[in-house]
């Protein structure tokens, strides 16, 4: 069965083109096979992010930024923010009001591409591993046979925006796997003050 998947809009990071001086570092992801499932590495050229995923069962799809974990989707998008803010230097009201910011122009963005009110939407804030994430959901159309719900976890690195994604699909009764698949992947996350040597990794990884 084929997933239609609402991906993450570009657009945000484009609107309002930054200066050069305050131009946000940007992330390439690469997908490296690990003993017990695969990492996410970004790199960028100053610093870099990695996401564990632990499954024996993980598959690529036609989408470079998707996983199929255990035949639930797993998306993890890393987009640059318009200006530098030093996201890790703000107050929590400060780090909230930039998180709620971006989530409501991507709702906003969806409905348009659903061409529908996005319905029983639901925020939380969560911490996990001491870094603040926005956990949101909403229901999607009914005219949407295979997929009840989308599913997200929200934060900033390096004033670049992650985001996490699991679709939730209608013959499921439970959200708990989903819940703990982006949990787990969120939790795992470690960053580096300089770009990460992929073919030393590689071999690392390998041993």
């Amino acid at each position: 069965m084929r997933i239609k998947l609402v991906v993450l809009s570009l657009l945000f990071s484009l609107i309002c083109p930054a200066q050069n001086e305050n131009r946000v570092e940007s992330f390439k992801a690469t997908v490296l096979k690990t003993k017990t499932g695969v990492m996410i590495v970004y790199n960028g050229s100053e610093h870099a992010l990695t996401i564990d995923i632990v499954s024996e069962i993980i598959k690529h799809s036609e989408h470079p930024d998707v996983l199929m974990v255990e035949n639930r989707v797993f998306q993890h998008v890393v987009l640059p923010n318009q200006n530098r803010i030093n996201y890790d230097s703000l107050s929590i009201d400060r780090k909230k009001a930039n998180l709620t910011s971006y989530v409501n122009y991507e709702l906003n963005y969806i409905k348009q591409v659903l061409k529908s009110e996005i319905l029983n939407v639901k925020f939380k804030w969560i911490e996990l591993n001491g870094k603040l994430f926005l956990f949101w959901l909403y229901d999607m159309p009914l005219s949407n046979t295979s997929i009840e719900k989308q599913v997200y976890l929200t934060t900033i690195y390096f004033d670049n925006i992650l985001t996490l994604n699991t679709a939730v699909t209608r013959d499921n009764n439970s959200l708990d796997p989903y819940l703990n698949l982006l949990t787990n992947a969120a939790s795992s996350v470690k960053t580096f003050n300089a770009p990460i040597d992929l073919n030393t990794l590689k071999k690392d990884l390998n041993k």
